[in-house]
């Protein structure tokens, strides 16, 4: 939702600047050709050009900061939602591990280690005696 919203901010945002530039355009073909309108005089029409110069650099400042907002929202997409959590697992265990003593990580790793015979050895035990019940 949050990638749709600003992919739109985003376009439209290229929308307004196209059109202050065709402002800005007719603005300064009207200059060139001295074809003015009734009631408009050179300086009317430099002072339409200068507002529509400052709407295209509006325009286009906003349209940087939606281009970024969509780029850094992306960018935190890829880093963060696929394997953030498996980080956040080793950068737990690292904590840990820093947090212990040398005996309580022997400890740690006798405790391991009698956990796989243990399940080794009920492995072994059930399939001896599914074996059993087998034949």
């Amino acid at each position: 939702m949050k990638l749709t919203v600003k992919a739109s901010n985003t376009k439209e945002s290229y929308k307004q600047l196209n059109e202050a530039k065709g402002k800005v355009i007719a603005d300064e073909n009207k200059l060139s050709s001295k074809d003015f309108a009734p009631g408009e005089t050179p300086a009317s029409i430099n002072m339409d050009l200068r507002r529509h110069q400052e709407e295209v650099i509006k325009a286009q400042e906003t349209l940087n900061n939606n281009s970024k907002d969509l780029f850094e929202y992306t960018e935190s997409i890829n880093k963060k939602e696929m394997f953030d959590w498996i980080w956040d697992l080793i950068d737990n265990y690292k904590v840990f591990l820093d947090a212990t003593t040398l005996d309580q990580k022997v400890a740690l790793v006798n405790l391991i280690g009698y956990i796989t015979l243990l399940n080794t050895s009920i492995t072994i035990f059930l399939i001896l005696v599914g074996n059993q019940f087998i034949l």
